[in-house]
């Protein structure tokens, strides 16, 4: 596989001043269920993320950063890990973290989760002196003792007491994940066929969301637009408390010394390929599920406001982080992105994602983008065609299937892609049947749409 990923670097300028030294601190924030354009600073027209957008202005954009998965918790295996899901690196329990290394090293590191496929029921607690995951409801209203606010808050208050050392800091919320309910952009829109007896809509969540997909409510433009904005008013609430959390770096005075890098797992589907699929992912892999934000902001580095437009993954984050650290990976699929950030590489990078069946692991999905072209193979999708094939630099939607028109480029990408696939697939299945959660850990999935 990292022959299969091997790049060979372009120049394209003079690299910016390398800091010395590994940093102060990293905090690596996983806003769950991101899409890229939930963000200013990735073209979303509304005032969802100044927080955000201000270390974009500082930092290094990633303007395609692509996801190897289309549900949670595939998703952070390959970003705390740096590896495709696999038994090399998940088996019930995450096997191998980029955590270990920074603690091995003499960092103090921590997480703050709000549990779920985040849970040290999967082991991502595996390289953390302190772990701490929500058992609450997921996402709760506004206030200061719930939902995010509370997240990002103890993860405030652990840097108070910690953050004078070396650190590792992993914060994760569900925001913006259903349930949708902050409805600051939502107040002037029409709900629609949303709105309950009294012409209101409390929140979009998953009952409301298995409405609109059996037929009950209507997913017209009016339903998809108020679902968007509540949608952003999520973006814009973890935007705010992430705000609260770099203001404490700022006054424990290790801000100029410390690396922010901002991700997510995987994105939404808000009516772009269904009408009715307003809110789900995992059921599909096109690239509003796919494509996600990615920001580092190294405030050591000269080079701050950079957009780098060749292709990355999410695999490559944690590689990236602890080289920034002077550190190497475990095991690892992605590659640093350092040579991107000083301006030495400009290749995009193969992208390898997959859907399968939950705890069995049979392939449902895969698909291969190489940065101008994605192909979709489609194992187990009874309503899509085995091969789709789409020019995504001119058609980004997705929209027309080149499959059958061009079967030399279908042909080299399926045998690209099978090789990922047989590579990956020998290194054994991450997912075990019959893996005993516990009621209480059930629920909470359950909330979040997962489960039975």
């Amino acid at each position: 596989m990292l022959l299969l990923a091997a790049l060979l670097a372009s120049a394209c300028g003079p690299a910016s001043d390398a800091p010395t030294g590994p940093p102060h601190g990293v905090v690596l924030v996983g806003l769950d269920t991101l899409r890229a354009d939930g963000l200013g600073c990735y073209g979303n027209p509304r005032p969802t993320s100044p927080v955000i957008d201000g270390l974009a202005a500082r930092g290094i954009v990633f303007e395609r950063a692509i996801s190897n998965a289309s549900w949670t918790l595939p998703g952070f295996i390959a970003i705390l890990s740096g590896a495709h899901p696999s038994a090399e690196v998940f088996s019930g329990r995450l096997r191998v973290s980029g955590a270990t290394r920074f603690r091995e090293a003499g960092f103090r590191t921590a997480a703050f989760t709000e549990g779920g496929y985040v849970s040290r029921q999967f082991g991502m607690d595996l390289g953390f002196d302190d772990y701490w995951e929500e058992t609450q409801p997921v996402i709760a209203a506004p206030s200061p003792d719930t939902g995010v606010a509370r997240t990002f808050g103890l993860a405030a208050d652990w840097l108070r007491a910690n953050g004078h050392e070396p650190f590792f800091l992993f914060v994760h919320t569900y925001e913006p994940h259903v349930p949708y309910q902050r409805g600051e952009f939502a107040r002037d829109l029409p709900p629609g066929g949303l709105a309950g007896d009294d012409g209101r809509v409390a929140s979009y969540d998953r009952e409301l969301n298995n409405r609109v997909l059996d037929g009950h409510i209507p997913a017209t433009p009016v339903e998809q637009a108020y679902v968007r904005a509540l949608y952003d008013g999520g973006v814009a609430e973890a935007d705010r408390r992430l705000g609260e959390l770099l203001a404490e770096l700022d006054a424990l005075g290790v801000a100029d010394r410390t690396v922010v890098a901002v991700t997510s797992d995987h994105g939404e589907q808000l009516g772009e390929h269904d009408p009715q699929a307003l809110g789900l992912h995992g059921q599909s892999l096109w690239d509003t599920i796919l494509h996600v934000p990615l920001v580092i902001h190294d405030p050591r580095r000269s080079d701050g406001g950079r957009r780098v437009a060749a292709q990355v993954r999410t695999v490559d984050v944690m590689p990236t982080l602890l080289e920034i650290a002077e550190l190497d990976p475990e095991a690892a699929d992605g590659r640093s992105l350092l040579p991107m950030m000083a301006g030495r590489e400009s290749v995009d990078r193969p992208a390898y994602s997959e859907l399968r069946v939950r705890e069995t692991s049979q392939l449902r999905s895969a698909t291969l983008r190489t940065g101008e072209q994605k192909l979709h193979l489609n194992a187990g999708l009874k309503d899509r065609r085995s091969l789709e094939l789409y020019d995504v630099a001119a058609d980004p939607g997705e929209t027309r299937d080149l499959a059958m028109e061009r079967p030399k480029q279908r042909a080299a990408l399926d045998a690209e892609l099978r090789e990922w696939i047989g590579t990956i697939e020998r290194r054994g299945s991450p997912w075990k049947r019959g893996t005993d959660i516990g009621d209480e850990l059930q629920d909470r999935l359950r909330a979040l749409g997962y489960g039975e």
